[in-house]
């Protein structure tokens, strides 16, 4: 597997990290029509939903240009083989990623992918790590795994998915903005799930998983 650098996951992990460092600078003079609970409270939630939604957008951002990877050289293997075979038939010969292409790699539009069970991010790295020959995330650290899909995975559906009934709406958002330590964990998370990939291909993992180098955003203003 050729891991690369992917510019989208840096930028997700950068923008999050900048986010959870910044200072956070009153604005004393702006006048606000809520109640200084309510705007509080509203921050927090900004700040927790930010912090959670960019951190699964690195993580998703690597796996589908991963996915395009497997996907696009299962491909190219295929056609490369057919040939062969068309020119040695007593050979057989079978395609690297041939399960792939078979149930997934055939079709023309990598787009549609979304449509099958890749379009599940559990899915994606299940099949990831399978046709890549890794080991599967759970198999090396389970905490991480679960991690990732009871708070940082949950937490993230139920923001990109609300439940519109009142109570239920408002006990997650107290219980979220409440939390601080763990969605503040989360782009470790984030990170940490990426890394696997690295390991399992014995490749460097790059700086970006640990620290940021492009931007880092100095100081956020509550209005």
């Amino acid at each position: 597997m050729n891991i690369i650098n992917i510019p989208l996951t840096q930028y997700y992990l950068e923008m999050v990290r900048s986010n959870l460092q910044a200072k956070i600078r009153y604005n004393k003079n702006q006048q606000t029509a809520k109640t200084p609970v309510d705007n509080d409270l509203s921050f927090r939630i900004s700040f927790a939903s930010l912090t959670t939604i960019y951190s699964y957008m690195a993580v998703e951002s690597f796996m589908n240009y991963s996915l395009y990877e497997l996907w696009s050289h299962s491909r190219l293997s295929q056609d490369k083989i057919e040939e062969i075979n068309q020119k040695f038939p007593e050979f057989k010969s079978t395609a690297i990623y041939d399960d792939f292409y078979k149930k997934f790699g055939h079709n023309e539009n990598f787009i549609k992918l979304k449509d099958t069970e890749l379009g599940k991010m559990r899915e994606k790295i299940r099949i990831l790590c399978s046709n890549f020959g890794f080991k599967q995330g759970y198999e090396v650290n389970q905490t991480l795994w679960q991690d990732f899909l009871e708070l940082l995975e949950k937490t993230r559906g139920f923001l990109i998915h609300p439940v519109p009934e009142k109570e239920i709406f408002n006990n997650f958002c107290k219980e979220l903005a409440e939390k601080d330590k763990i969605f503040n964990n989360f782009p470790k998370i984030a990170s940490d799930i990426i890394r696997h990939f690295y390991i399992q291909s014995n490749t460097k993992p790059p700086e970006f998983l640990e620290e940021n180098e492009l931007f880092f955003i100095s100081e956020i203003v509550k209005m």
